[in-house]
């Protein structure tokens, strides 16, 4: 009975230590958004890098930016549970483009409305992995939830 309780509290100390051992992706990964604003009466571009948020259907961002900390030869892995029932969907990419209005940054090659959906039905999650040659260096899990119209 004792030696069972020991082994079922060591395993939950090492998942949560596994757990604890990834940081957060905030120093690698960004949300963006690009918008055009009129100033002095021109229409300019303009955007904003942010930190990762939920998703629903008034969520702002448009995808996810590499910052300078992020390796250069970077997977990034987007899993997608969009409900309780709903098998888990996972998205890898290498493919990253310069962002046009920051060089500091590198768009990650995932069309996040086709993947996390534009108008959620159901409440999940999302969790946006970063690796270095196979390797995880962060991971961040975000919900995403249906807010209505």
């Amino acid at each position: 009975m004792f030696r069972t309780s020991v082994i079922t509290a060591s395993l939950i100390l090492s998942a949560t230590w596994a757990q604890a051992a990834t940081p957060s992706c905030n120093d690698f990964v960004k949300s963006y958004n690009e918008y055009t604003q009129k100033v002095e009466g021109v229409l300019v571009k303009k955007h904003s890098i942010f930190e990762m948020t939920d998703w629903s259907r008034n969520s702002r961002f448009q995808g996810f930016v590499l910052t300078e900390k992020a390796p250069k030869d970077a997977e990034v892995v987007l899993e997608i549970k969009a409900s309780s029932k709903a098998k888990m969907i996972s998205t890898k990419t290498k493919k990253t483009s310069p962002f046009v209005q920051d060089e500091k940054y590198r768009v990650v090659g995932i069309d996040v409305q086709k993947q996390l959906g534009s108008a959620p039905q159901h409440s999940g999650s999302y969790t946006l992995k970063v690796l270095n040659s196979g390797k995880e260096i962060c991971s961040e899990k975000k919900l995403i939830f249906d807010d209505g119209d």
